[in-house]
């Protein structure tokens, strides 16, 4: 595994054996600049990577979402991230942010920001993001 602040300290080169790679959406303090540069390295370069997750109907009550969720919470003292307006599991990630703002056909949700001018950063990326699914 290479973390964020690896890729900030030694540049994207120590991503060319990476057959994929997991680009968290959420920015804390902690390697900002290093999950941006994996994400640009994993678009430009063609490597498959994974910016959303989800559990089929099937798996759901299992509780694999729930772990993916505590792990990547454990990983990411802070986090953003957003979903459609009309997701249904927009009620558990209520539950699971300090804030919210809905703005169109978007909910974004964040915990661990504590300065404005972090949330509202936050904010206008994920609003400005294309849609990554249908």
């Amino acid at each position: 595994a290479i973390d964020a602040e690896r890729v900030e300290r030694e540049g994207t080169g120590c991503l060319d054996a990476a057959d994929a790679i997991l680009v968290p959406g959420g920015f804390g303090a902690r390697g900002f600049e290093g999950k941006i540069q994996a994400a640009r390295y994993a678009r430009e370069q063609g490597v498959p990577y994974l910016d959303k997750f989800g559990v089929t109907s099937k798996a759901q009550g299992e509780g694999l979402g729930r772990s993916i969720w505590l792990r990547m919470h454990q990983d990411n003292e802070a986090l953003f991230w957003r979903s459609r307006r009309t997701n249904p599991i927009n009620s558990w990630y209520f539950q699971q942010a300090d804030g919210a703002l809905s703005q169109g056909d978007w909910t974004v949700f964040w915990y661990g920001l504590e300065v404005f001018d972090q949330v509202r950063g936050c904010v206008e990326r994920a609003l400005a993001m294309p849609a990554t699914m249908i």
